[in-house]
């Protein structure tokens, strides 16, 4: 077997041809794939932040919940920035109430759980099909100021 050594510029022409790829993807399944692809070329700042940015430009009109949180998992990969994760906790939160599954819930959750969520996040979740995790909880206290979690903890029971 022969293993092919790609040149610095082999590598920028795979990288520039997955980014143009990516916008406006509209199969998730495909969209990670790229960011994988994209991962594994060593991908510039530049870079990362293109993909990123598409990523997030196709999760709010994402109908599918089950793909938006494959979609915002992709962005995890990419080192999003904490406006980045803001935007992508705010596309799956969205899909939260009016979600009927509690299996596609679920999913949602944990995509959420990675995008560093905080107290602010759980301003709906009475309206969820599932109750917050304990996960997600445990994420929220983190990412939230003391004095906000002690005073919201009585709207989550």
């Amino acid at each position: 077997m022969i293993r092919l050594s790609p040149t610095a510029r082999d590598k920028e022409q795979a990288r520039a041809a997955l980014l143009q790829s990516l916008p406006g993807q509209s199969d998730p399944e495909a969209a990670a794939r790229l960011v994988v692809g994209l991962i594994h070329l060593a991908p510039t700042a530049r870079d990362k932040e293109q993909a990123r940015a598409a990523l997030l430009q196709s999760l709010p009109g994402q109908s599918d919940p089950e793909a938006a949180a494959r979609l915002a998992n992709a962005m995890i990969r990419l080192s999003p920035t904490a406006r980045d994760k803001e935007q992508a906790r705010a596309a799956l939160l969205q899909s939260l109430p009016g979600q009927s599954d509690p299996e596609v819930a679920a999913r949602l959750v944990d995509g959420v759980i990675q995008l560093g969520p905080t107290i602010r996040d759980l301003d709906t979740s009475r309206a969820w099909a599932i109750r917050p995790t304990a996960d997600l909880l445990a994420e929220v206290r983190w990412n939230s100021r003391l004095a906000d979690w002690l005073a919201a903890l009585p709207s989550l029971r």
